[in-house]
């Protein structure tokens, strides 16, 4: 199933324009962040939005470290 869902991704984008893959990135960041945003408030119901936009931050942070290379090794 998850091979099936790849492919159709796949073959969404390929059928996009440059233009219209350009958009969708800012689109798919912003759905990123609501719906992690989501599952933060989920997991944690008594949190402040301020708390909930202080986890989200972290967990963007993790992520984008996870994707750089250790600029230090």
């Amino acid at each position: 199933m998850m091979a099936f869902i790849q492919r159709e991704k796949s073959a969404r984008a390929q059928a996009m324009s440059p233009l219209q893959r350009l958009l969708a990135g800012p689109r798919l960041f912003d759905a990123f962040l609501k719906r992690h945003a989501l599952l933060i408030k989920h997991l944690q119901p008594d949190a402040t939005e301020q708390q909930v936009r202080e986890q989200l931050m972290q967990r963007v942070a993790q992520i984008h470290a996870k994707d750089r290379p250790d600029e230090h090794a």
